[in-house]
C-alpha cells in the first residue's frame, strides 16, 4: 500500500480510465485505477513490459509495471508508475519545437520498420470482426453515431470480402499523441492496449487517426489548429502510407474504418466537438482514396 500521501488529484481519460497523482517521499507517482479488472487489462500491462524489455529504439522508453499476474491485478485493482513530467496529446501540438517533432518522427519511422520485420501473415478470422462490431453497436448511446455506425458497418463488411490474410505482429494498440509523453530528449509510451485483433495495422490506423484526421487537434482554436496541421505534416508526410505494400494498405483501409467506430462507445452526448470530428472524418474518407 502507498503511504505518506501528501496530495491526491483525481482525473479521467477520454476512455473513462481513472487516475490519481500521488505525492510520496518527494516523488510523484501515477496510479491507474481499474475497478473491475479483466484479463485484457493484464494483457495490456504485459504489452507495456514486453516493449520495455524487448524493443530498443533510441530515446524511446516505457516504465516497467510491477504486476505479477492477473490475480495480482484483480486484488490490487490498480497499478502505479513514476509520474513523467512532459507534454502529451494537444500539448505536444501547441508547445513543442523542432527537436521534439524530429524525435517523434524518428520514433515512428524506426518503430514501423521493426514491426514490418516481425509481421506474420495469417488467415483473417472474420468472425472476430463481426463480434467486435456487435459489441460496439450495443454500447452506442448517441443516435447520430448509431446512424453513422450502421452506414459504415456495411463498408467494413465489404472491405473484409477483399481480405484473406491479416498482418499479425506486436502493436501498441492505441498509438496516438495522447499516449506519448514527450520530454526534451525522450518519448515515454504509456497506456498500451490489448486489442480485439492484434497487428501492425492497428497502430497504422491510429497514426492515420492522429496525423491525417487530427485526433488530438480537434479541440484546438484556429491558430493552434493551423500550427498542428504543419506539425502533423512534418511528422507524417503524404507518402508515409504509400511506403507500405498494397497488401498492407488493403487491410489498413478496413482498419481505419474500424478504428473510428471503436471510438463511438466512449463519446459523451455533450461532446459535440468529438461527434462533429467523427462525422467530418468519415466524410473525408468517403471523398477520397485515403491511402
Amino acid at each position: 500500500m502507498m503511504n505518506v500521501v501528501k496530495e491526491i488529484k483525481f482525473f479521467n481519460s477520454f476512455s473513462n480510465s481513472k487516475f490519481e497523482l500521488i505525492n510520496k517521499e518527494k516523488k510523484i507517482y501515477l496510479k491507474k485505477i481499474i475497478s473491475n479488472p479483466k484479463i485484457k487489462d493484464f494483457e495490456s500491462i504485459q504489452k507495456n513490459n514486453f516493449f520495455n524489455k524487448t524493443i530498443s529504439i533510441k530515446n524511446v522508453k516505457t516504465q516497467n509495471i510491477k504486476i505479477k499476474s492477473f490475480n495480482d491485478l484483480k486484488n490490487k485493482k490498480y497499478f502505479i508508475s513514476e509520474y513523467i513530467e512532459g507534454n502529451a496529446g494537444d500539448l505536444i501540438l501547441t508547445n513543442l519545437g523542432y527537436n521534439e517533432i524530429k524525435l517523434i518522427k524518428n520514433f515512428i519511422e524506426e518503430y514501423f520498420i521493426f514491426l514490418k520485420k516481425n509481421v506474420k501473415w495469417t488467415k483473417l478470422e472474420k468472425e472476430i470482426v463481426i463480434v467486435k462490431l456487435d459489441k460496439i453497436k450495443k454500447k452506442i448511446k448517441i443516435p447520430i453515431l448509431m446512424s453513422l455506425f450502421k452506414k459504415n458497418k456495411k463498408k467494413i463488411i465489404n472491405e473484409l470480402s477483399y481480405i484473406k490474410y491479416f498482418p499479425r505482429s506486436f502493436c501498441h494498440g492505441d498509438l496516438t499523441l495522447s499516449n506519448m509523453i514527450i520530454t526534451k530528449k525522450e518519448i515515454y509510451l504509456i497506456d498500451f492496449l490489448k486489442t480485439y485483433n492484434e497487428g501492425i495495422t492497428q497502430d497504422l490506423s491510429k497514426i492515420y487517426q492522429e496525423f491525417i484526421l487530427g485526433w488530438s487537434a480537434r479541440k484546438l482554436d484556429k491558430q493552434d489548429l493551423l500550427r498542428s496541421e504543419i506539425i502533423y505534416q512534418k511528422i507524417i508526410p503524404n507518402n508515409f502510407f504509400k511506403s507500405f505494400s498494397k497488401k498492407f494498405r488493403k487491410v489498413l483501409k478496413y482498419e481505419i474504418l474500424m478504428t473510428l467506430l471503436r471510438i463511438f462507445p466512449y463519446v459523451n452526448k455533450n461532446d459535440k466537438i468529438t461527434i462533429n470530428w467523427l462525422i467530418k472524418s468519415f466524410n473525408k474518407l468517403n471523398k477520397k482514396n485515403y491511402i
